[in-house]
């Protein structure tokens, strides 16, 4: 169920205590969450990710922060966010920004990574300048890869890093995503999120790895 928080909150997530902030988007179970709305802690969110139209930009995160993060990313205005587990990948907001925080993003480049959505339906950061199609993934997931792709002798771009305009194409290109991470038991993100744009073509700017800055972890 998902929820907008009132107060600060701490979810035990796999193990983790997880700190969230008020008017923070997540999704709980059914039980807590009536208990926290009855008890003024936080109100139901109407979550439609078929709309037409939402208010701001957003991020849409696939995992959990830390708090000394979370302050880090208030300094840029106008930005709701959301907290994701299984739901993913999402697009709850006209323009969303997917991250998976195994790295922290450059705050001097994300106003300009919304702007660049005026123009581009996606834009992506390239994973970096030497790993190509033909070197991750199983030998049969490769295999089923070039069918689409034709050539494996091509870039692959970081899925941690994903700017992407809300509309028709860029909602095709999220489940036709899905339905390919799902393909391979054991598959490659990488090569999932490859064949999704081969098959969906939308407009995609090709960001330089520096964006994720240079794929560093946390």
């Amino acid at each position: 169920m998902w929820i907008r928080l009132v107060t600060r909150k701490t979810v035990l997530i796999a193990g983790d205590a997880v700190s969230y902030c008020p008017g923070d988007l997540i999704e709980v179970g059914g039980h807590l969450a009536r208990k926290w709305i009855a008890a003024g802690d936080a109100v139901e969110a109407q979550l439609d990710l078929r709309a037409a139209v939402v208010p701001t930009a957003g991020i849409a995160c696939h995992g959990s922060i830390d708090t000394a993060l979370r302050d880090r990313l208030a300094r840029v205005d106008g930005l709701r966010m959301s907290f994701h587990q299984d739901d993913w990948p999402v697009l709850p907001y006209t323009e969303t920004l997917l991250w998976v925080p195994e790295f922290e993003p450059r705050l001097d480049l994300l106003v300009q990574g919304f702007k660049l959505l005026q123009q581009w339906q996606v834009a992506v950061p390239l994973w970096d300048y030497e790993t190509l199609a033909a070197h991750v993934g199983s030998e049969e997931e490769r295999a089923y890869t070039e069918t689409i792709v034709r050539d494996l002798r091509v870039p692959l771009r970081d899925t941690r890093l994903i700017f992407a305009r809300r509309c028709p194409d860029t909602r095709r290109l999220v489940a036709t995503w899905c339905e390919e991470r799902r393909r391979f038991e054991e598959g490659d993100d990488r090569l999932a999120f490859l064949r999704a744009l081969y098959l969906v073509k939308p407009v995609i700017c090709d960001l330089p790895n520096s964006w994720t800055n240079n794929g560093r972890k946390r």
